[in-house]
């Protein structure tokens, strides 16, 4: 694992930042991983270890409401590929062969936490979750999701390196991230 658990407040957000590690993945109890992460669930219902504890867990299935929220069905290829992206990012045990810190900052409780990573994603998977969404509408007006998924690109302009961009861009650059 190069993080694990929450180690602080982004100042602009309020969102949580990851905390940067250096250790092995932890077991994670079945009924958590296979409702927030199910491609990381085992067949024979056996524990998996990851890299994330219960409380990233759980913001990270609040997090997905908001695609939800947007009309987007919990079944659809979208949903399930985009639950994927995030959840391998957030809690994969493999999570050092695609993830790399840059920088991390610590608290005054000396706890270091990550304030920029890289993502490492082949440009198959970061197509196919792109297109999976790419034709997907809301409820809003029955607008496209990427309208709201690509940031000033828009629908229209939308590629999986715009895509991933927006995703992986912080508020101060229009994105979601902390």
């Amino acid at each position: 694992c190069v993080t694990y658990g929450g180690g602080a407040l982004d100042e602009d957000t309020d969102k949580e930042l990851p905390c940067s590690a250096e250790t092995e993945p932890v077991p994670m109890a079945k009924s958590d991983q296979t409702n927030a992460c199910p491609a990381l669930a085992t067949s024979d219902g056996k524990e998996v270890p990851v890299c994330c504890d219960a409380k990233q867990l759980n913001t990270f299935v609040d997090s997905l409401k908001q695609i939800n929220n947007l009309g987007v069905s919990k079944e659809s290829a979208c949903f399930l590929n985009f639950q994927n992206f995030i959840c391998q990012s957030v809690c994969s045990p493999q999570q050092s062969d695609f993830i790399t810190v840059n920088a991390s900052k610590s608290t005054e409780k000396g706890k270091a936490h990550v304030v920029e990573s890289v993502y490492a994603i082949s440009k198959t998977f970061a197509k196919d979750v792109c297109n999976s969404c790419k034709d997907t509408s809301t409820i809003v007006l029955g607008l496209k999701l990427m309208k709201f998924m690509c940031g000033k690109y828009g629908a229209s302009n939308c590629s999986p390196e715009r895509f991933l961009e927006f995703i992986g861009s912080t508020s101060d650059e229009g994105g979601q991230s902390p």
